[in-house]
């Protein structure tokens, strides 16, 4: 009975260590101002909500420097798969517009720039100009992996002629409540790292946890 109690919980710790990592995993990001006003924003990309798509979330983090903006653009690399993507493999909330071209974007849309960082793969535009009638703190979308494909590495392989990786333009910056007639213009300052999803690490846990017992029991059992 313990044996094929020990052999259940190997089967399990098996799958979560060997079969889950390639659909669960995430990485995120803290992005901060290299012009305009000081701003903030974090970034989470994970390849296990949607099969077949990696998955990005980006929102406005006010903690440190208390102010907010309304988010107009998204930009990244993805070589070398570039070429391969179309406007139609992304899809998400208040997405405006995709532009797809090989290290050539630093706009996508009306005052949607990210001048003077250099070139992207990709240039996203959310919502409209302006904060009426969308005030965009937060948004998510999704991008296909092109049949696998495309991982959470290839996001990280290539960053642009000022070393940049991501890249996002916010308008409207301001602290809640003021007039807020800032911009600013953020980008990745440091590395992210992958960081396994809560099911998996409750999986692995219930494991571990069951396994202790277990030894504990043998051990009180034979002394």
């Amino acid at each position: 009975m313990k044996k094929r109690y020990i052999a259940s919980l190997c089967t399990v710790l098996f799958v979560a260590l060997f079969l889950n990592p390639a659909q669960a995993t995430m990485i995120s990001y803290d992005l901060q101002s290299f012009t305009g006003e000081p701003m903030e924003m974090t970034l989470t990309i994970n390849d296990a909500s949607l099969s077949g798509y990696l998955r990005f979330d980006l929102a406005v983090d006010s903690g440190t420097t208390g102010n907010i903006g309304d988010l107009r653009g998204f930009f990244f690399n993805i070589d070398p798969f570039a070429p391969a993507l179309a406007p139609s493999d992304f899809f998400g909330t208040h997405l405006t517009q995709v532009l797809i071209s090989d290290d050539s974007l630093d706009r996508a849309g009306s005052g949607n720039t990210i001048v003077p960082a250099g070139l992207f793969d990709v240039g996203i535009e959310f919502g409209t100009p302006g904060i009426t009638p969308d005030d965009i703190q937060s948004a998510s979308f999704y991008m296909s992996t092109k049949g696998g494909a495309i991982t959470l590495d290839s996001l990280t392989s290539e960053a642009d002629d000022m070393g940049f990786f991501f890249a996002a333009r916010f308008t409207s910056v301001g602290l809640e409540g003021s007039e807020r007639e800032g911009s600013s213009k953020i980008s990745l300052l440091g590395a992210g790292s992958p960081v396994p999803e809560p099911s998996t690490m409750i999986l692995l846990g219930a494991g571990m946890l069951g396994i202790v017992g277990l030894m504990r029991k043998r051990k009180g059992m034979s002394a």
